[in-house]
């Protein structure tokens, strides 16, 4: 992000911010907007939108980095991993399943750890149930290569 000062990473919305100025970028080029994923009134996903959530969550539970996923630099936002729910959504736009384990070790091996402070932990839980054939997780690695080039807006 070109700026007029020195940038840091909010780890609660994965946005790149300026110090001196207040300048915000999103990292992914998908900002973090709870609004977006609930209605603030029922606390519950818009029914037009395709809601991954729980399912994630029970992911994340059983391969037992929930916690990680949802603790960040100022402590543990128990909703953080609705961020990664909704880039799971964006890279599922195309109508492709989704393996989670790959995209999961995919994001974390491409993003910053300031962004993720318990990262190495994550990247160490997910790399066991990555798929034993290399072949389909060289091609589930090419698709979210081509999806970062997309998103990502450095």
């Amino acid at each position: 992000m070109d700026c007029c000062g020195e940038v840091y990473v909010d780890t609660e919305t994965s946005e790149l911010v300026c110090k001196r100025c207040g300048r915000a970028e999103t990292i992914m080029g998908v900002p973090f907007d709870e609004h977006q994923f609930f209605d603030q009134a029922q606390g519950q996903p818009p029914p037009t939108q395709k809601n991954y959530s729980i399912h994630l969550r029970k992911r994340l539970e059983e391969l037992e980095i929930l916690d990680a996923v949802n603790t960040t630099k100022k402590g543990y936002d128990p909703k953080r991993y609705t961020f990664l729910g909704a880039l799971i959504n964006d890279f599922h736009g195309g109508g492709k399943s989704v393996n989670y384990v790959c995209f999961l070790y995919d994001y974390f091996q491409a993003v910053p750890s300031d962004a993720w402070p318990r990262k190495e932990e994550i990247l160490e839980r997910l790399h066991p149930h990555l798929p034993k054939n290399r072949e389909r997780h060289w091609r589930a690695k090419a698709r979210f290569n081509e999806w970062w080039k997309e998103t990502n807006p450095w």
